[in-house]
């Protein structure tokens, strides 16, 4: 490939960012990348040298109105949000990644981009075989240690784990915004080389399995039959796909008898007695019964916490802890109507932005992408930096570039 030169040599600090918050080995063996607010101090401090003109941006902006809020809810008693550094981070997560996109196009950097999205593919393709081999002697331990690790509060037992390469079960949940894109360029008869987009797609799909998230999977599945429809085209054919994924979902979603075939033929094919089977006997028997049962009815429980959080007080939220299992349902109820509409705005801002570099083409595999995301921060409460990286800056980085000369070579 050749010597990599990018435009401004700052990039290097952005791209080695990208790498010690995708790549588990990193921290797993150096203690000094572990703390994540470390990494978001040294993006932000790039991003004043880079790309300074994105603080004074419109969504910049709003984004400053979400941090007061949280200020003003932390001198209102919040449990949540009721230290300094809890509030810098809750920023920072949304800050840096906008900076890092905001850098490429200002800088037209199309090489750091590519290089952005070679670094972090080869990381989940690394992460996925390590973490298939290590899941075979020690079965959903993904999931497992990311429930020890909080239960105990002690993260060594994760380190010696990350250093063989397990992916983090909070980075796995943001997986499937990558197959869009993915499907994207399969399906491109621009770009070449396809087999090993197959290999790097069926990595992902195999690492989100591992992981043994239900809704991960749920994702994966949606985006791929999503990605089977769409075309790589103009808007009014993609319109027309639509309507066909319209026909095929709608008899789903309305039909027990429909739903509950699809549950035992794909209980029929998975290992028995597993996470996944379990799951699915839950969602079963509430679907039948039409009564929340086992994991589902947890879940159903604390998002209606957080819900009747929210109609605590809907204007300015609760300023307590809810629960604990939606991202923004957490913070509606937290900060209610007043104080989560800046960062809505901030996101809204961010994605149109994002949109116009979009070549038109590819904007349906994009509008997926986002789809992804946003399901994940409505459903789950993982930690947002992953999710955020890759809908901010992987996502947009492969629909804008273009990876035949990497891919050939």
């Amino acid at each position: 490939m050749g010597r990599i030169k990018f435009k401004n040599k700052w990039a290097w600090v952005y791209l080695a960012i990208i790498v010690c918050l995708t790549f588990t080995v990193i921290p797993g063996w150096v203690s000094f990348v572990r703390k994540e607010w470390v990494l978001l101090v040294l993006g932000t401090l790039t991003a004043m040298v880079m790309s300074a003109n994105f603080f004074f941006s419109k969504s910049a902006l709003y984004l400053y109105a979400y941090f007061i809020i949280l200020l003003l809810n932390k001198m209102s008693g919040d449990v949540v949000y009721n230290s300094l550094p809890n509030i810098i981070y809750e920023i920072l997560q949304f800050l840096v990644p906008s900076a890092i996109f905001l850098y490429m196009h200002k800088w037209s950097d199309e090489v750091f981009a590519r290089s952005v999205v070679v670094a972090v593919l080869a990381i989940v393709c690394i992460e996925s075989a390590a973490s298939f081999f290590i899941d075979q002697t020690t079965p959903n331990i993904i999931r497992e240690l990311e429930a020890l690790t909080r239960a105990e509060g002690n993260r060594n037992f994760a380190y010696n784990y990350m250093k063989m390469g397990l992916a983090d079960y909070s980075f796995c949940h943001a997986l499937p915004v990558l197959i869009p894109p993915l499907i994207c360029w399969i399906k491109d008869k621009d770009i070449r080389r396809k087999w090993i987009l197959w290999g790097v797609l069926f990595l992902i799909c195999l690492l989100i399995y591992v992981s043994a998230s239900s809704t991960a999977i749920f994702l994966m599945v949606f985006m791929l039959v999503l990605g089977f429809f769409a075309r790589v085209s103009d808007k009014s054919k993609n319109r027309r796909s639509i309507l066909i994924i319209l026909i095929v979902f709608v008899p789903f979603l309305f039909s027990q008898q429909i739903q509950l075939a699809t549950i035992d033929a794909v209980s029929s094919v998975l290992p028995q007695e597993t996470y996944l089977t379990h799951k699915l006997e839950s969602i079963r028997y509430s679907i039948e019964y039409k009564s929340s049962e086992g994991d589902v009815e947890a879940r159903v429980v604390r998002y209606n916490k957080s819900i009747d959080g929210f109609k605590e007080n809907v204007l300015f939220g609760s300023n307590r802890r809810l629960g604990g299992h939606s991202a923004f349902l957490d913070r509606l109820g937290s900060l209610g109507l007043v104080g989560i509409t800046p960062l809505l705005i901030f996101l809204i801002l961010q994605f149109r932005t994002t949109l116009k570099y979009i070549p038109d083409k590819y904007k349906f595999f994009y509008y997926e992408g986002l789809i992804a995301a946003s399901l994940i921060f409505a459903l789950k409460a993982v930690s947002l930096l992953g999710l955020l990286f890759l809908s901010f800056v992987v996502l947009p980085f492969m629909l804008t570039t273009s990876l035949n000369r990497e891919l050939d070579e």
